[in-house]
């Protein structure tokens, strides 16, 4: 047996010693190359609007047209994070789509505090000049992806309005705004704190809050300027912030500086007999935070 053994380990020696084998595992060897940064976005941008049009075609083939394809994909994508859905980030989260492209071209024309215009050239279009792509043409491509951005758009409380050109696209980005916000103009009182979670309760009533020597002001003003005054963190002293705020529709966005970094708390509200209330839930639905304020 040990007679075996060290005739194998001869043999394995030869072997590996022939310069001729050696060679034979080295040109086997598999040299991986890494492509160029600019390489892998164009290919990335690429696969990502040919996987568009193929949801498109899907959805034709199903009977659907592209703007119900464009309504079920927007309903459940966003332009920005949660914590920050500030005109000036949705700006950013658009600049950033078009200039991934090699040629993608991007400039903004005018703005105000509640409006951006911006113009940006068609770098997708080249995908197109040979014959349409999985069977949708360019302009259901570009149906298709204005569409998306405006319901996006909208979800946070921006209009969406473009005029698309035969080399370009020009739009408008602004504040939707409510006939009504001058009911929410004021200073407003906490009266009641409530929290959800897992169908358990813990609620703060009126005289619990009053007893406790409880306060959280909020300072809706003129021109989206916004305050608050609170106690009720876990410190228990009275700290206050600034920011600004908007509303459309049933929503209320409120925009503040804390921690170093700007955070929007996102609500929904409603307003009845100068009594506001604000409704606030965790990503997943397992946590509400409901409160209500009165007009001082």
């Amino acid at each position: 047996m040990k007679y075996n053994l060290r005739l194998f380990i001869v043999f394995l020696i030869l072997i590996y010693n022939n310069p001729g084998f050696t060679q034979e595992l080295q040109n086997l060897k598999i040299q991986l190359d890494d492509a160029p940064v600019e390489e892998k976005l164009s290919y990335s941008v690429e696969r990502i609007d040919v996987n568009i049009c193929m949801g498109i075609a899907y959805a034709k083939s199903l009977g659907k047209t592209v703007e119900d394809f464009a309504e079920h994909v927007g309903t459940k994508d966003n332009l920005t994070g949660r914590n920050d859905t500030s005109i000036e980030k949705v700006v950013q989260s658009i600049h950033f789509v078009i200039t991934c492209y090699p040629n993608g071209e991007f400039e903004i024309l005018s703005q105000s505090d509640s409006s951006v215009e911006m113009q940006w050239n068609k770098p997708y279009s080249d995908y197109f000049k040979r014959a349409a792509l999985h069977g949708v043409s360019l302009d259901e491509f570009e149906t298709y992806l204005y569409r998306h951005v405006e319901i996006m758009a909208n979800k946070i409380g921006y209009n969406f309005d473009y005029i698309i050109n035969s080399d370009h696209v020009i739009a408008t980005l602004s504040s939707i705004s409510n006939s009504d916000l001058k009911d929410l103009i004021g200073t407003w009182q906490i009266i009641d704190f409530e929290i959800i979670s897992n169908e358990m309760s813990d609620k703060i009533n009126k005289d619990k809050i009053k007893e406790d020597g409880l306060v959280w002001d909020l300072y809706l003003m003129e021109n989206g300027k916004f305050k608050q005054s609170s106690n009720m963190s876990e410190t228990g002293t009275m700290d206050s912030q600034e920011g600004g705020w908007r509303a459309w529709d049933e929503n209320l966005t409120i925009s503040l500086q804390m921690y170093g970094r700007k955070i929007d708390m996102n609500y929904t509200y409603d307003l009845k007999e100068n009594i506001l209330v604000l409704m606030r839930s965790n990503p997943i639905g397992t946590m509400k935070i409901i409160s209500q304020f009165k007009m001082k």
